[in-house]
Formats: structure tokens, C-alpha cells, sequence
């Protein structure tokens, strides 16, 4: 088995990594941060409807995305440069929506995107996916999590360089300010 920094690594242990969201255990031992790409389709237009639209991806069920969860994630594939999102991977049970899906907002944006290809590279995970009494205490839950997402925003921006991994590999559109 190979080993990194004292660690050992495998395709088994980062996919395990990945399946328990833990997005940055990965990053540091693919030495690069987890991305997925997708195309951006119509949702049912929830998000908007609560002040939050997000980009629904067509998520390919035969490749591996991290685990059920809600992640800042680095926005690649856009015309705007470095943006950020907040991204659920998973159902939405809130509103009964059980199947998988993997949407999300991008921060400070508020183009019509349906039809491109965008790529999420996953920095963090923000918390475990879980279900809201109702569409009010959602909402109040992301304005939390878009909250957290801008305060580790600004830790990320000091620290990229310094850990070594790469937004390049995945994110090729990407660049640190």
C-alpha cells in the first residue's frame, strides 16, 4: 500500500473518505480537491422560490460524489472566475423529494446557466443532510450555511497555497486571488 505523509493511501480509503463527506481527508491525500462535472437542468424551482436559486446538476449515478450532505464547493466552468457555492448532494426531504440530486448556489450569482457544464470542486462539508420541519426553518438553515460558507471562504483563500492542494487539477478554470 502506498503511503503519503505517514498516511496510507488507496482508491479504497479516499472513496470511503469521500462516502462520509470527508471532502478535505481526501483532498490531502489525492494531494488535489474531489470535482465533479455536470450539466446544469431545470429543478422544480424550489431554491428560487426561496430567494436562494440553485443549479441543479445532472448528477451521473455511475460516478462516485461525496457522501449526502451540504458542502462548499469551488464553481468552475463559468465565465465569472473564482465562485463559490453551497451544494446539497443528496434527496430533499423537507419536501418529500427522495431521490438523489446534487444542487447548488452559487454565491454572489444570478445568471440563467440551464444547459452549460459546470464543475464542482468540494472543499468542505458544511453539515449532514436532514430534514425541516418546514420550508421557513430551511431557508433560515441556509442563510446559516451561506454564512459559515464566506467565514471558511476567507480561511480558504489564506491557506491554499500553503497546504499544497491544488484547485488547478480540478477546477482548471479556477485560480486563487
Amino acid at each position: 500500500m502506498q503511503k503519503f505523509e505517514g498516511k496510507e493511501v488507496s482508491s479504497s480509503i479516499i472513496r470511503s473518505l469521500l462516502l462520509s463527506g470527508d471532502v478535505n481527508e481526501a483532498a490531502d491525500l489525492l494531494r488535489y480537491y474531489f470535482f465533479r462535472q455536470g450539466r446544469v437542468i431545470r429543478g422544480y424551482g424550489i431554491g428560487k422560490k426561496m430567494v436562494y436559486p440553485t443549479a441543479n446538476i445532472a448528477a451521473n449515478p455511475r460516478l462516485l460524489w461525496p457522501g449526502k450532505g451540504v458542502y462548499l464547493t469551488a464553481v468552475g466552468g463559468l465565465d465569472s472566475g473564482l465562485l463559490y457555492g453551497v451544494t446539497n448532494v443528496g434527496s430533499r426531504p423537507t419536501f418529500a423529494h427522495h431521490e438523489t440530486a446534487v444542487e447548488t448556489h452559487i454565491l454572489d450569482f444570478n445568471n440563467t446557466i440551464y444547459n452549460r457544464e459546470i464543475r464542482l470542486c468540494f472543499l468542505d462539508k458544511l453539515r449532514d443532510t436532514r430534514t425541516f420541519s418546514s420550508p421557513h426553518k430551511l431557508k433560515e438553515q441556509i442563510m446559516v450555511d451561506i454564512e459559515k460558507s464566506r467565514e471558511l471562504i476567507k480561511i480558504f483563500k489564506v491557506e491554499i497555497n500553503g497546504k499544497g492542494k491544488s484547485l488547478q487539477a480540478g477546477c482548471s478554470v479556477l485560480r486563487s486571488e
